[in-house]
């Protein structure tokens, strides 16, 4: 009876040739429990930012490529199999979910199916730890995710304007309760005016609005041109060989 373990994980992912090497082996080394200790059939597929798709026989010719410009890997796929008994076959599929042209449901995806249900599960957990190894932290995730410096400008805004609103009707009150008191504690008509007069205005306390208003407003209009280049070396999906990725 065919057993099938298909988990999709959304989460960003560094992963280099080191680890390109150990998926495999980990994988390999399943496959030899049950074809006598003969090795997976691999093939493996990229994708690149240009759109192109090519395959390749084994991970040194993929991290023998450029990895740059219109070259750069945006998705990468692992499939091993076996044709004797009992059938199996395992399939992990890495993709940069920034780009468009990616139209996988998740960024980490893989599938463990085979005859035998035991060796399926083992299978599947082995696999687990090898993705872990290369998810990065929810705190690099947070930080590298574009939504949060496009929308940050914005929410800082809100909360200052927030402030200003509830802060100026507070400040009525506020000067209602200060003239209250200047005009119980005045011994005279004359001192009552003059500290009036010369009480300090409590506007003072928004003074630093504009100038902070000012800079948030520019950042929001041209966050993309800000934060995308920073983005751009601090990606949440990196395949790290060849060129920058």
């Amino acid at each position: 009876m065919k057993t099938e373990i298909t988990p999709k994980i959304n989460s960003g992912f560094f992963v280099n040739e080191t680890e390109l090497a150990r998926i495999k082996d980990s994988v390999n080394d399943q496959f030899r429990k049950i074809n006598g200790g003969a090795d997976a059939d691999f093939k493996f597929e990229v994708k690149y930012i240009n759109g192109g798709i090519t395959d390749f026989l084994s991970i040194g010719d993929i991290i023998s490529e450029e990895n740059d410009g219109s070259k750069r890997v945006i998705r990468l796929v692992i499939r091993a199999s076996s044709v004797a008994a009992p059938r199996a076959s395992v399939e992990l599929r890495l993709s940069d979910h920034s780009h468009e042209e990616n139209s996988d449901s998740a960024p980490i995806s893989y599938s463990v199916v085979s005859d035998d249900q035991d060796w399926t599960f083992v299978t599947a957990s082995t696999l687990e730890e090898r993705v872990n190894k290369i998810r990065t932290s929810k705190i690099a995730r947070f930080f590298a995710n574009p939504k949060l410096y496009h929308t940050a400008p914005m929410i800082i805004a809100m909360g200052v304007m927030a402030y200003v609103i509830f802060g100026v009707a507070r400040i009525g009150d506020d000067k209602i309760d200060k003239i209250k008191q200047i005009r119980d504690t005045s011994r005279d008509m004359w001192e009552y005016m003059y500290r009036v007069d010369t009480m300090k205005s409590l506007d003072n306390n928004f003074a630093f609005v504009p100038l902070l208003m000012t800079p948030i407003f520019i950042m929001s209009l041209l966050s993309e041109y800000i934060f995308n280049p920073i983005l751009r070396w601090f990606p949440t999906y990196t395949f790290y060989w060849g060129g920058p990725s």
